[in-house]
Parts: structure tokens; sequence; C-alpha cells
């Protein structure tokens, strides 16, 4: 049987792209709503429980799933999911 999990060994990963990155962000200044979106497909749910629950810190950015974090659809349960994307 084939495994589906992504490789673990960093040497196992394909080479990065020979190019300037499309978006480069050390969140220093936050979240630039510009840029990012902090929630996961909001018009399904609500936004308490679509939004990010994350931390900015000189280090980047940490997505954390709390204890006391909704589940993201109730019908969904239990997902919880830490989100931050962009797109806009």
């Amino acid at each position: 049987m084939r495994s589906l999990l992504m490789p673990s060994l960093p040497e196992s990963l394909p080479a990065a792209p020979n190019r300037e990155p499309d978006l480069d962000d050390d969140f220093s200044s936050g979240l630039d709503p510009q840029r990012w979106v902090a929630s996961y497909l909001p018009q399904w749910t609500t936004p308490e429980r679509a939004g990010a629950h994350d931390k900015v810190s000189p280090a980047g950015i940490e997505l954390r799933i709390d204890a006391n974090q909704p589940d993201w659809r109730p019908e969904d349960a239990p997902l919880r999911v830490p989100n931050l994307q962009t797109g806009v």
C-alpha cells in the first residue's frame, strides 16, 4: 500500500524554485489585510468559528488551535481550523 504522507526529511523535498518569491512577508508589522485572509471559508460558518487564532512575534507568526476554539461548523465536528491564506 502506498503512503500518502508528506515526506518528513528535508532532503526528500523538491528543490526551491530558482526565482524570487511572489510574496515575502515576515509578519513583523502584523497581518496586512491587503495580503492575508485570516479565516477559513468564512461564508460557510460564523466569524468566531472561521477566524484564525494567531500570534505575531519577532520570529514570525504562530497559528494555534486553542482548547476553547469552537469547531469550524457544528455539522463537521470535530474540525477546528487554524488558517491563513493569501490571494486577495
